[in-house]
């Protein structure tokens, strides 16, 4: 209660980035946002965010800039190349539409700083292999192993 309390008086969308860092990230990374979102990513990447971002519907968020949306994820794509997965688009888009509704900024800057709060915010909650194709570590483990025992 009191967690909601202070994200309500203070604005999630001031308080989110500033605890979580999403400024530091902004100046660690070598590329701005800008770069990050016209370079280049893997085919599989772009296809499935194509088809997420069509599905990205939240309850209680309406008209949703869905280009926005997928510049961002486009953007994550970039940084953490083949660290996209199904599900981030949601909360994407959720830190999209707080940072739009919120933030008092024009939509450009309010996306970027969803942008980086995003970041930040996948780098706060998970280990730094979190998003990598899943059991890449293991199936080599395993191949070690089958091939030691053999």
């Amino acid at each position: 209660r009191r967690q909601r309390q202070m994200c309500i008086r203070d604005s999630c969308a001031l308080s989110w980035p500033l605890r979580l860092g999403a400024d530091t990230v902004r100046r660690r990374s070598a590329r701005s946002y800008d770069d990050l979102v016209h370079a280049i990513i893997s085919k599989a990447d772009a296809d499935m965010i194509a088809v997420d971002v069509d599905r990205s519907s939240v309850d209680g968020i309406h008209d949703l800039d869905q280009r926005a949306l997928g510049r961002m994820l486009y953007g994550w794509c970039s940084l953490a190349p083949g660290c996209y997965t199904q599900g981030l688009n949601f909360f994407a888009a959720v830190l999209l539409a707080v940072m739009l509704q919120s933030s008092g900024l024009p939509p450009p800057l309010a996306e970027e700083r969803a942008f980086w709060t995003f970041c930040a915010s996948l780098r706060v909650l998970y280990p730094a292999d979190f998003h990598r194709p899943p059991f890449a570590g293991r199936s080599r483990q395993t191949t070690s192993r089958t091939t030691s025992t053999t």
